[in-house]
């Protein structure tokens, strides 16, 4: 071979081992990435019968909830104590905002503590980034935690879909929703065996539709369902000016009248259309709300800044 040709021929192959190794390298850390070899398919004995998954495969379905929540902040939460309440609780509210983890926590070891026989949870969220291609999104996609998989409802999520308000996601909106994946793990750890339907609303849907889908979810579920309101409450103001709104939205959350929640905005919460959607959802039951207050705090007790902040309410509602 003459020189002239050799050279450039040794750079092709060069490039073309480079590009491969990326490639390698990319779908090797893809957090849905599944080695073409895994095992699958098995038969009597247990040996592969060297399928390869398809993109149906829960594995590669799966939302990674390690964008949202660090094994290392799971862990500084184990020993966070529940706190006790009385009564049967239907719902609750809790923080996505995980600068405060323990609030989090703490939500969830108390609704196992006082509802261990719960086996679904609805789990309404913001749409925070609009993400959505309809004013509500819901996804019947599984979420991968360090405790291992905690499964959707689909057949809940079905009967959801077939009530004609929700658009189902399958892509990845739900994958950067971190108003649901931020709880999941907390959720799993203490629900093992239970399973979750997740719902995204965006904030300019009509409080009326609000509050009819609220209606629809209570008659699809069951007395082991608890319908859960992702939100964090004021946002970016001063601390003093967050806990004198936080005393005006603590008095709507203990009589949930929607008047409220219709004209809401960040300066109170994050999640109007989720409380209309609960105080349907209540109505439906015919359940008077009591609501117990779990945990208030706000950011500027965790570091951040007294200027700028962001404020926390969870509890939950009684029967």
């Amino acid at each position: 071979m003459k020189k002239k040709y050799f050279i450039p021929l040794i750079a092709a192959a060069t490039l073309a081992v480079a590009a491969l190794g990326l490639a390698v390298a990319y779908t090797s850390h893809s957090p849905n990435f599944v080695p073409i070899d895994t095992k699958f398919g098995t038969g009597e004995n247990g040996k592969s019968d060297g399928r390869v998954p398809s993109i149906d495969s829960p594995v590669l379905r799966s939302i990674d909830t390690t964008m949202f929540v660090s094994s290392r902040v799971l862990d500084s939460t184990v020993s966070v104590k529940e706190k006790e309440f009385q009564g049967k609780a239907i719902a609750g509210v809790v923080n996505h905002h995980l600068l405060a983890p323990d609030l989090v926590a703490r939500f969830w070891k108390s609704l196992k503590a006082a509802r261990p026989d719960i086996n679904r949870i609805i789990i309404l969220s913001p749409d925070h980034f609009s993400a959505g291609r309809g004013e509500i999104s819901v996804t019947d996609r599984p979420y991968a935690t360090p405790f291992g998989p905690m499964e959707t409802d689909e057949t809940f999520v079905k009967s959801v879909l077939d009530q004609g308000a929700t658009t189902l996601e399958d892509g990845s909106m739900f994958e950067y929703e971190h108003g649901v994946g931020a709880l999941v793990p907390f959720a799993k750890r203490e629900f093992p065996d239970a399973q979750i339907v997740p719902i995204a609303m965006r904030n300019s849907l009509n409080g009326s539709s609000a509050i009819e889908f609220g209606k629809s979810l209570a008659r699809m579920a069951d007395d082991k369902t608890v319908l859960v309101v992702s939100s964090d409450m004021s946002h970016y103001l001063t601390e003093t000016q967050a806990f004198k709104n936080d005393e005006t939205t603590l008095k709507q959350l203990e009589d949930l009248k929607t008047d409220f929640f219709r004209r809401g905005s960040d300066d109170f919460l994050d999640n109007r259309v989720g409380m209309l959607a609960l105080s349907g959802f209540l109505q439906e039951k015919k359940i008077q709300p009591s609501f117990q207050l779990m945990d208030h705090s706000i950011s500027s007790r965790y570091g951040g800044s007294p200027a700028y902040t962001t404020s926390y309410i969870t509890g939950f509602w009684i029967k």
